[in-house]
């Protein structure tokens, strides 16, 4: 008689404990010197200010806000950068394996890693080069105008609202094909800049989308950001630098929703990159 097997459902691979812990860690980090840091970030600012000036920039509102953004954005990429090259990137390649129904181990996110730092590099050089892109254009434009004899209020205004727009666009790409680079270098175990072309490549017809379902975490993240400055760093600094343990749970507990939504973000990441790679197939076979 034929033995009948009794099959038992296998139970989905759960995460092991290295896959997102290392993840508050790099929030944590970043809060506190995103929150904490206002002298430093003031004199990276007052010589951002003079670069402008130098360059023929006006003095507007858009400016100074361009500026006090690039300062924060050139800052916590140089004080974040052992625990982005790090912490961040494996995190994410263990998110990508977790929900792709593989176990995430050490071992597997090691051998990710060569490709996920030079992806990292190539990343943090795309999105220099957007800024400076920018920047430049914005540079001929007020300079043409001042040579043509064209300066005047609403010719300048009309240039940096043309600006904001120009600058959010470009670097909304620029992250966007960042985020998904990231993620094509833990699925195929390739970095560098092929990552990033394949990246402009899928999301080149879906660029709108890929901006829409960026846009809570970017917006969540700038929210996490302002409540840590207003719970932890301002009682913190009208304290006397006295720290309450409330305010140490608070910390802890804004740093894990950070962490939270950058895995949320980069589980969205992965199921668009999915679907940009389903639909070139079916293309393909179209």
């Amino acid at each position: 008689m034929p033995s009948s097997r009794v099959t038992t459902p296998s139970s989905p691979p759960q995460p092991s404990s290295s896959s997102p812990t290392p993840l508050p860690l790099f929030s944590l980090s970043l809060l506190l010197l995103l929150s904490s840091s206002p002298y430093l970030l003031q004199a990276i600012s007052s010589r951002l200010w003079l670069l402008f000036e130098a360059s023929g920039f006006p003095s507007s509102h858009f400016f100074a806000l361009l500026n006090v953004k690039l300062s924060q954005a050139a800052f916590s990429f140089v004080v974040t950068l052992p625990f982005g090259s790090t912490s961040l990137i494996l995190a994410k390649a263990s998110v990508f394996q977790t929900i792709h129904g593989k176990l995430p181990s050490l071992a597997s996110l090691l051998r990710l890693y060569p490709s996920l730092v030079l992806t990292y590099l190539c990343n943090s050089f795309l999105v220099l080069a957007a800024n400076a892109a920018v920047l430049s254009l914005l540079f001929l434009a007020f300079n043409a105008a001042d040579v043509l004899a064209l300066a005047s209020s609403s010719l300048t205004l009309a240039i940096s609202v043309a600006g904001v727009i120009l600058y959010s666009l470009v670097l909304a790409h620029a992250l966007i094909t960042c985020n998904m680079a990231t993620i094509i270098s833990a699925a195929e175990n390739t970095g560098g800049y092929l990552c990033i072309l394949e990246a402009l490549v899928l999301a080149h017809a879906k660029m709108a989308t890929a901006i829409t379902l960026a846009l809570p975490a970017s917006l969540g993240a700038a929210a996490m950001e302002a409540l840590f400055h207003c719970r932890v760093i301002r009682p913190y600094s009208e304290s006397g630098g006295k720290l309450q343990p409330l305010a140490i749970w608070e910390a802890v507990s804004i740093a894990y929703s950070y962490s939270l939504l950058l895995v949320f973000d980069t589980i969205i990441t992965c199921n668009f990159v999915k679907s940009c790679k389903s639909e070139e197939k079916d293309d393909v076979h179209v």
